[in-house]
C-alpha cells in the first residue's frame, strides 16, 4: 500500500469537505480536518523543527524560492474602519502550498516580535495549526454581526474578546467561522515561529481588511464584562 504524505491527505480532506460555494463543512468534516492538522509536523511541510535553524535556513523550503513572497503593506483596508497601522517586517514569509476556488493552504513563517496586526476572514472559515514556536493570540468577534454604530462612531463597532492566550507547537488546530471563534485575529510572534493556514473560501482579492482597537471611544465598553457569557468586549 503507497503511503501517503502529511500534506497530500490535507489536500485531499480539503477537497472533499470545501465547496467553491463557501458553505461551512458539517461539524464532523471539521473535526477530521482538525484530525490531520493536529498531527503535522514541521518535517511534513519542509520545515525544520529547531526553530533557529529553520530561521537560517527558510529560503530553502520543499516549495523552493519560487513559491514564496514578502508580505507588503496592506493597500485595500475597509472604507469604513481606519487601518492598523501596517507592521509586517520584511522578513515575514508566506510559504504558498494550494490555492482553489475552494480552499487554499500555506504557511506564515514569522521571526521573533514579529506582528500580523489585527485583520478578519470575512466569510471564511479557518483552520490554523502553530507547527514550530510560540506566538500570542488576541481574537475578536462583533457583539453584534449585523448593527452598525451610527456615524458620529466613526464606523467602530462593539467587538467580544474570544481569544487571548499563547498557542505553540503542543497546541491543538483551531477553527474560526465567518461569524463565530474570533474572525478578527492578531498574532505576535514570542518566538520564531510557522503556523499552517487552511482558508475556505481563499481571499478573493489577496487582501483581508484591518482594524484597530479603540477601548477608550466614547461607547464605555473598556474591558466590561459581557453578563450573558462572561466575555468581554472591546470596540474595534
Amino acid at each position: 500500500m503507497k503511503n501517503t504524505s502529511a500534506v497530500q491527505r490535507l489536500y485531499e480532506i480539503c477537497m472533499k469537505i470545501f465547496s467553491d460555494e463557501g458553505e461551512i463543512p458539517p461539524p464532523p468534516a471539521i473535526a477530521r480536518l482538525k484530525a490531520v492538522l493536529d498531527g503535522m509536523k514541521p518535517p511534513d511541510v519542509g520545515l525544520d523543527e529547531n526553530e533557529e535553524n529553520e530561521e537560517e535556513r527558510r529560503t530553502n523550503t520543499y516549495l523552493g524560492p519560487s513559491k514564496r513572497r514578502k508580505l507588503s503593506r496592506n493597500t485595500a483596508a475597509s472604507d469604513l474602519f481606519p487601518p492598523q497601522p501596517f507592521r509586517y517586517p520584511p522578513d515575514i514569509t508566506y510559504v504558498h502550498i494550494h490555492e482553489c476556488d475552494s480552499f487554499s493552504m500555506g504557511i506564515f513563517c514569522l521571526p521573533k516580535s514579529a506582528v500580523i496586526p489585527l485583520h478578519n476572514h470575512f466569510g471564511m472559515t479557518v483552520l490554523s495549526k502553530v507547527l514550530y514556536g510560540s506566538m500570542h493570540v488576541l481574537a475578536y468577534d462583533w457583539y453584534d454581526q449585523h448593527q452598525w454604530y451610527p456615524e458620529h462612531f466613526d464606523g467602530m463597532r462593539l467587538a467580544k474578546l474570544k481569544v487571548d492566550t499563547v498557542y505553540n507547537a503542543s497546541s491543538g488546530s483551531s477553527v474560526l467561522y465567518p461569524t463565530k471563534g474570533g474572525n478578527i485575529h492578531s498574532f505576535t510572534a514570542l518566538t520564531s515561529c510557522a503556523v499552517l493556514d487552511v482558508l475556505s473560501p481563499p481571499y478573493a482579492d489577496g487582501e483581508p481588511s484591518y482594524y484597530s482597537i479603540h477601548p477608550d471611544s466614547g461607547l464605555h465598553c473598556k474591558w466590561k464584562e459581557y453578563k450573558d457569557d462572561n466575555e468581554y468586549e472591546d470596540c474595534v
